[in-house]
């Protein structure tokens, strides 16, 4: 299976996931456990999600939105590597994403190649995310 493929199947996937990502992002917000920076980053997350000017706008129907998945995957993936002992909680509460998180990353690395490394690097900053000055 091609780059390409791998990714139109996280695509069809997240999409229709995007509901159950955001409740997760929102767990992790009331997440006690979790570090202040990780839900900082969780927090930028939502805003970017919230922000008009994000690096795909919605206005661009389907395609806007595959760039907030991407993020809020991204977000989760960061989450769980950053606070192992979190991880088995959100893995069993959310089998249907965090089983395929892994993959659908990969899949994503693959189909954007050398772009991939700079969105995690910006996905770094987004817990310095600025809201109407807060």
């Amino acid at each position: 299976m091609s780059h390409k493929d791998e990714f139109i199947g996280f695509v069809e996937r997240s999409i229709t996931e995007i509901p159950q990502d955001v409740k997760i992002m929102f767990e992790f917000l009331d997440d006690g456990e979790l570090s202040d920076d990780l839900r900082l980053r969780t927090a930028g997350t939502l805003l970017y999600l919230l922000a008009p000017g994000d690096l795909i706008p919605d206005t661009f129907g389907l395609l806007g939105h595959i760039d907030d998945s991407l993020v809020m995957r991204m977000t989760m993936a960061f989450v769980v590597e950053n606070c192992p002992e979190r991880r088995d909680h959100y893995f069993e509460r959310y089998p249907e994403v965090f089983d395929t998180l892994e993959a659908d990353l990969n899949a994503a690395h693959g189909f954007f190649g050398d772009i991939y490394p700079w969105m995690e690097s910006w996905m770094a900053k987004l817990n310095e995310v600025e809201f109407k000055g807060k």
